[in-house]
């Protein structure tokens, strides 16, 4: 998100803006394409941290989402929802960078969950 005097701006949303949509379908192109390499690790260790405690209380709370596909599902599908719902706004991108990276972050919350129910498991015997 941009920020002006460390405050988060609001999303812009201008119909006469709209077009041409701006997406990236070519994984891994900008993904290093910031001005500082801080900022560039800011997106990739944010955009994975993001969605991982996802990856660990959805399958807590949703137990039909209970295999490694189904999971792999469900965070690519919220991961795209967001991308998708953003292309209206003229000042964001759609980046496959950050399908993969949300996907993946999720992935990880999930390895989190399962280590965690075996450990506790393990204690309980």
């Amino acid at each position: 998100f941009g920020k002006v005097d460390g405050k988060i701006q609001p999303l812009l949303f201008d119909p006469e803006k709209v077009f041409p949509l701006w997406v990236n379908f070519k994984p891994f192109i900008y993904l290093f394409d910031y001005p500082t390499m801080r900022k560039a690790l800011l997106n990739l260790i944010g955009n994975t941290a993001m969605f991982l405690p996802l990856g660990i209380v959805w399958p807590a709370v949703f137990k039909k989402l209970n295999t490694h596909g189904k999971v792999i599902a469900a965070g690519f599908g919220i991961s795209l929802a967001i991308e998708l719902l953003q292309l209206p706004f003229f000042d964001r991108a759609t980046d496959i960078d950050d399908l993969i990276l949300n996907t993946l972050g999720f992935l990880m919350g999930y390895g989190l969950y399962l280590l965690t129910k075996k450990l506790w498991r393990g204690r309980m015997c």
